[in-house]
């Protein structure tokens, strides 16, 4: 009996031993999941910090760039605004210019119109004097 009970005592010794290697098998994979899960968090912690980066390195790119455009448009206006300006002093010039060719005229036209009626003056007076016998 002695053999017998030798036998199932190591039997259930056995089984036991398998117990706690299927055990500490389970808590393994237990362990190893738990690394591979923080593995993965901290890839995923990091693709998001890179990520976080080139849209802050984007946001700033797009800001440089619309800073030059900005830049870029008020050159032009600045310079369309002064080009402007100038047609505009030309314009007012070649008016000035027109206005005393104006004037001159009216001045040319009124003096032609006194001289003609002088002559007229002057014809009707030697006429009625003519006349007159003088």
């Amino acid at each position: 009996m002695t053999n017998k009970s030798f036998t199932d005592d190591e039997s259930n010794s056995n089984d036991q031993l398998l117990q706690i290697i299927k055990y500490f098998r389970k808590e393994k994979d237990i362990a190893v999941t738990k690394v591979d899960i923080l593995k993965s968090k901290k890839i995923i912690q990091a693709q998001d910090e890179i990520e976080r980066y080139r849209g802050e390195n984007e946001n700033f790119k797009l800001t440089i760039d619309k800073q030059k455009r900005n830049k870029t448009l008020l050159k032009e206006a600045k310079t369309r605004i002064l080009d402007l300006n100038e047609t505009k002093n030309a314009v007012t010039r070649e008016l000035a210019a027109t206005k005393a060719q104006l004037q001159n005229i009216d001045q040319n036209q009124d003096d032609n119109h006194l001289k003609v009626k002088k002559d007229r003056l002057s014809i009707s007076y030697v006429v009625s004097r003519n006349e007159k016998g003088f």
